[in-house]
């Protein structure tokens, strides 16, 4: 109760709330009718006592959790989580061994990032930013330096991981490379045409999307590759073509890579 009490205080609608606690929205709904027939604000149900909240409310949610498993110090958990290489595994596999040596009941790894997750929904409410379809995409170099052997010498060969993500939908793309200035370098240099690479240029209209394909196009034409400029509808429609009379839907680009440009 004290969680979704925590939500309404801040202004969150009751199908809000069931989305980011996890109860039904019936449950909501109960919880919210009887705080409001009690006369109480939800700052002040925020500071009751279990005690007092089992006593005075028919609280529905109260059995949610099983009171003879050890809970562990999320606030802690969360400023872990902020360092560098920390994932909830990690933060998982630490606090069995704290189980272990108390000798207590621990979460398995899925309840054990169900309730830490309701603990983020409730307490870092204000740092969720909402996003829009095509609207950003966002990059980092991700984790501590990489290190893996090459397959022809065994020399061990260190890298990084670049990281790119849509932001509304997620879908995700990771490269991994020897040095942070590869992947621009590729691009000045037509290396990622040699490569066999593509480049994705995405943003609103009037952003400079076909300014940089240009540039894109005419350093590629200086170490004479062709350049052939396609409209999407009209690349989708050939595609569109070739799947409908049963051929390979790569036939229209392996056709238009064969012009003479």
């Amino acid at each position: 109760m004290r969680e979704i009490a925590e939500l309404k205080a801040k202004g969150v609608s009751n199908r809000g709330v069931a989305e980011k606690t996890g109860y039904a929205r019936n449950t909501v709904n109960k919880i919210v009718k009887q705080i409001n027939e009690a006369g109480l604000t939800y700052d002040e149900v925020r500071n009751l006592s279990d005690q007092i909240l089992s006593k005075h409310f028919n609280d529905p949610v109260s059995s949610r959790r099983n009171q003879d498993f050890f809970l562990p110090n999320f606030e802690l958990l969360t400023k872990e989580l902020a360092k560098p290489g920390v994932t909830r595994q990690l933060l998982w596999e630490e606090y069995m061994t704290e189980c272990r040596m108390q000798k207590k009941k621990g979460y398995q790894l899925t309840q054990f990032k169900k309730h830490f997750n309701d603990h983020l929904n409730v307490h870092q409410f204000k740092d969720i930013l909402k996003r829009k379809a095509g609207e950003s995409i966002e990059v980092d170099w991700a984790g501590q330096r990489l290190h893996w052997n090459d397959p022809d010498t065994g020399a061990t060969v260190y890298g990084y991981l670049f990281v790119a993500s849509l932001s509304f939908s997620g879908y995700s793309f990771a490269y991994v490379t020897k040095d942070m200035k590869t992947v621009l370098e590729q691009i000045s240099d037509d290396q990622y045409i040699l490569n066999h690479r593509n480049i994705v240029l995405m943003g609103a209209c009037g952003v400079g999307k076909s300014f940089v394909a240009n540039a894109l196009a005419a350093k590629a034409c200086e170490h004479l590759h062709k350049t052939l400029y396609v409209r999407m509808f009209e690349l989708l429609e050939e595609c569109n073509l070739e799947r409908l009379e049963l051929n390979d839907s790569n036939q229209a680009i392996r056709n238009m890579q064969s012009l003479k440009c």
